[in-house]
């Protein structure tokens, strides 16, 4: 909805409105009659004034009650103005409610997780971004700007896949089945057989987004990964997939001595306003990652999702280092939970940037992605998702 009126502070907003109401008026008669005065000299002591209709449009009064309407129709207005403000104020009030009530559900689930991993004993800080700034919007439409062809493109290359699905198909050029194609019989292939697909309901799928957050994320790889997480998620929410966001490291996570995980929600599976976007530019670099103990804790909220097929995709620029954790010790802790996750119905994917390219290659294996150039994320994307769903 657009906001036409500003909150203002309680007490005094009434009385506020109402004189800004009443003033109204007065202050377009002076400039209105600047006007006449410009353009008829010879009216020096010209008697128009100006009134707010119910519409909040100015017009001449050509009738004696006019000071009357001028009281009704002002009164008008800031009945109309007080309501949206209640409105709004209502409509604010239960989305901190919102808010809230999930950043409550989300925290108590991810420490539940936290305790089924080898992490288990290690602290969980659940964190939810700030309320964005109007600079904090302005920069994600930048960023958007920039990565919407290719969320376009990644739209283009799925929306037939998926309406293939629906309206059902004719899969040619197979080298075996029932039905034999007779135009294709010249072929010296011997793949002149078809099968008919029958149309079926579209697949239910969710995804999440991990995105590493450490110290060495800072500058350009970071500002890399904020583009990726808004182009996954602008492509997977324009489509119609529930879509999470989160941020990982160890900055600040820490009891008695014992690292964990700070975990930040940037955008919720629910989204209760339009904020949630602006979150995914708002991300810093600062600590460590404990990459198998954030994995872990959003497969496992992945996990309980109703839908059939669950993505989850990290972005991060190398190998997991942090207190007592890294190596080869670490490589396999991922590989584990990785394998733990699909066997839960959670498919793993790491986009990778910068140098240590490889070496997520080697821990992941078939789920590595290589995103330094986003122009072939679309394509990968359609390939993560054809694979799961036919």
């Amino acid at each position: 909805m657009t906001r036409s009126v500003t909150c203002v502070k309680k007490g005094t907003g009434g009385r506020k409105l109402k004189e800004a109401a009443k003033n109204v008026g007065a202050d377009q008669m002076d400039n209105d009659q600047g006007v006449a005065d410009e353009d008829e000299n010879d009216q020096a002591d010209s008697s128009y004034s100006e009134t707010i209709t119910s519409h909040g449009r100015m017009n001449s009064p050509d009738k004696a009650e006019s000071e009357s309407n001028d009281e009704v129709s002002a009164e008008a207005v800031f009945s109309e103005m007080s309501a949206q403000i209640a409105k709004q104020a209502a409509e604010d009030g239960m989305e901190q409610a919102v808010e809230t009530a999930l950043k409550n559900e989300y925290t108590n689930d991810l420490n539940l997780a936290s305790q089924t991993s080898p992490h288990r004993g290690r602290p969980i800080f659940v964190r939810r971004t700030h309320e964005p700034t109007a600079s904090d919007i302005s920069k994600y439409e930048r960023v958007l700007k920039v990565v919407k062809p290719y969320s376009i493109q990644a739209q283009r290359r799925i929306v037939p896949l998926l309406e293939e699905l629906r309206s059902g198909s004719v899969e040619r050029h197979r080298p075996f089945g029932r039905t034999v194609e007779s135009k294709d019989g010249y072929r010296p292939d011997g793949k002149f057989f078809s099968k008919i697909k029958l149309p079926q309901d579209l697949p239910d799928m969710a995804i999440a987004i991990l995105v590493d957050q450490s110290g060495s994320m800072h500058g350009a790889r970071l500002d890399q990964a904020q583009k990726a997480a808004v182009l996954l998620d602008d492509f997977a929410t324009s489509i119609g997939i529930p879509t999470l966001v989160v941020g990982h490291n160890t900055h600040n996570a820490s009891k008695d001595r014992v690292e964990g995980t700070a975990l930040y929600l940037h955008a919720l599976f629910e989204r209760v306003s339009n904020k949630d976007k602006a979150r995914l530019v708002m991300m810093k670099a600062d600590g460590s990652n404990r990459d198998g103990m954030a994995l872990n804790a959003v497969s496992e909220i992945l996990a309980k999702r109703p839908e059939e097929y669950k993505i989850l995709i990290i972005i991060s620029d190398g190998l997991p280092n942090s207190q007592d954790y890294g190596g080869e010790l670490a490589e396999q802790d991922i590989r584990n939970i990785v394998a733990a996750a699909k066997r839960k119905g959670v498919q793993t994917f790491a986009a990778a940037i910068g140098s240590s390219k490889e070496n997520i290659r080697r821990i992941y294996g078939e789920g590595f992605l290589d995103i330094t150039d986003l122009s072939t994320l679309p394509r990968n994307l359609l390939k993560i998702i054809s694979k799961r769903i036919i």
